[in-house]
């Protein structure tokens, strides 16, 4: 019974030193003669709190990444705005400037043409037109036609080349009728009869047309014998190219007239040409005026000296018009009134006859 109880007590001893080992574990870095002491449930709450703390620190630097991106994105759609702000300013300002310069040169253009045109201006017609439609408005439209009385001679307007715009034509008769000659290389005698046969239908049919007698038959007439006269050059050309161009551009152009025959429009302005010459500044107004004619190119060297000589005339009658515009307006203004001049409120009703102004146009 004794060893019994002797093995019992020593079973309790060893119990109890293992006991009191596993409290605690001492680590040699700790604190003056203490160390620390680790538990199982301690070492899981410190890696529990490492974990949150590194989420703190990747939420900390993802709102950081955020916040750089949301800044960059800010200051590019800013940047992107100001580029796209300067680049319609800097376009309105160039269009503005264009504008100015299209304006003035505008204004250049027109002041050249009225005062002091290029021999190009003439050439093209444009200083003619500048002048006609000076001549032709409203305002001074009477007095043109009553005091244009600058003589011209008689074949003038067969001369010129009038841009019929309603058709977008250009009507020449002497171009029609070869009254300046044929270009040097169509005088060859290969062409004769060709020429010849052109020749005789043109004349019959602007005989027909100046009796009003212009018919189909007529104008198919001119038409085939151009046909030939074309055909005849295609088929003996001039040895030379630059002939070659310059006669076939000579047949084309009188194609062309030939085919403005067909329209009403043309045939009666062809007719008038004929019947009534033109002898002054004034019959050359009211004739373009009748048929809203104005300048064409000019392309031949008669119609480039026949522009110059008309470009002088029109600018003196021109000048005479204006000036005697301006002595009448003085005239009549020196007989009204001080209270009625021009500027004053009334002065609106000094030309108005007495029963225009006594008139009831209301509706009873």
């Amino acid at each position: 019974m004794l060893r019994g109880v002797c093995g019992t007590a020593a079973f309790a001893l060893v119990l109890a030193i293992g006991a009191s080992s596993a409290e605690a574990q001492y680590y040699n870095n700790g604190y003056g003669m203490y160390g620390w002491a680790a538990t199982p449930g301690g070492d899981i709450a410190r890696g529990m709190g490492v974990y949150a703390m590194g989420l703190g620190q990747f939420d900390l630097a993802n709102a950081y990444a955020n916040s750089i991106n949301t800044d960059t994105a800010m200051r590019w759609n800013a940047g992107l705005w100001q580029a796209e702000q300067l680049y319609y300013q800097n376009r309105y300002e160039n269009l503005k400037n264009r504008r100015i310069r299209q304006a003035d040169a505008a204004k250049s253009v027109s002041e050249r043409l009225k005062d002091h045109p290029e021999p190009a201006d003439i050439t093209r017609g444009d200083a003619l037109n500048v002048i006609l439609a000076q001549l032709t408005a409203p305002k001074v439209r009477l007095v043109s036609l009553k005091t244009s009385s600058m003589a011209l001679p008689s074949r003038t307007a067969s001369e010129i080349p009038f841009q019929y715009a309603s058709e977008a034509v250009v009507i020449c008769l002497q171009q029609l009728t070869v009254e300046n000659g044929w270009p040097l290389p169509l005088r060859d005698k290969k062409y004769d009869a060709a020429r010849k046969s052109y020749e005789k239908s043109i004349d019959d049919a602007l005989r027909l047309d100046l009796n009003g007698d212009l018919t189909p038959d007529s104008i198919a007439a001119v038409r085939t014998a151009v046909l030939d006269l074309y055909h005849t050059f295609k088929a003996n050309p001039p040895d030379s190219k630059e002939d070659s161009m310059v006669a076939e551009t000579f047949l084309k152009g009188l194609a062309g007239g030939v085919r403005m025959l067909r329209s009403p429009a043309v045939e009666t302005i062809i007719s008038e040409i004929e019947k009534k010459p033109v002898h002054s500044v004034g019959d050359l107004l009211a004739f373009m005026e009748m048929f809203n004619l104005r300048f064409a190119p000019a392309k031949t060297p008669q119609q480039r000296a026949l522009y110059q000589n008309l470009y002088t005339v029109l600018v003196a009658q021109r000048d005479e018009v204006m000036k005697k515009i301006d002595q009448d307006d003085q005239q009549e203004l020196a007989g009204l009134p001080d209270n009625v001049k021009e500027g004053s409120p009334v002065s609106v009703f000094s030309r108005m006859d007495w029963d225009h102004l006594q008139h009831n146009t209301r509706k009873q």
